[in-house]
């Protein structure tokens, strides 16, 4: 066996710091627990009431979502992602920059200057700014971000316009769609 001199406890105490870290970040990716079917539930019921419940949480968070975010933004505007780099999956690194241009704006002084968001792959998926991590190009986002600069280190978060109910919002982002040709 080796020695490691003054520290001969090295090789357990690596084992056990590597299988820490490994099993938290599966751990992290894992979905979570879901509710046994009711006693005398058929399969397709069980998946109806699933797909419900499921369908319902959804709701309630994109509300809360909009709620939260419309009281904590100094800033909320429409942007268009125009550029992706790297525009082909097979050159992608990770992170790696998409480009969002201003369009029109709710709240916030207004500026058309391109900003960026990094996305990055993990083994849960993609990450970034809320739904800009899974935004198209072309695609249009309603961001709402803190005073500053617009930079990603202000932005607070990203909704698809397709995605937005809130009245107040959806009023916004009606008119926005109204003054296009």
């Amino acid at each position: 066996m080796r020695s490691f001199g003054q520290y001969p406890n090295l090789p357990i105490l690596a084992l056990i710091f590597s299988t820490a870290y490994s099993t938290s970040s599966a751990n992290a990716c894992s979905p979570p627990p879901v509710d046994p079917p009711l006693q005398g539930e058929s399969v397709e019921t069980y998946k109806a009431r699933l797909e419900a419940e499921d369908k319902a949480k959804l709701a309630h968070f994109l509300a809360d979502r909009q709620t939260v975010n419309l009281k904590r933004a100094d800033s909320i505007f429409i942007a268009r992602e125009t550029a992706r780099a790297p525009r082909r999956p097979a050159e992608a690194r990770n992170p790696y920059p998409i480009y969002f241009k201003p369009v029109k704006w709710f709240r916030g002084t207004s500026t058309g200057a391109l900003f960026r968001v990094t996305l990055g792959i993990t083994t849960c998926g993609p990450w970034g700014v809320g739904d800009a991590s899974s935004s198209r190009l072309g695609q249009h986002l309603l961001f709402f971000g803190r005073k500053g600069l617009l930079t990603e280190k202000v932005l607070i978060d990203a909704i698809a316009v397709d995605k937005i109910n809130d009245p107040a919002l959806t009023a916004f982002v009606t008119r926005y769609r109204a003054d296009q040709p």
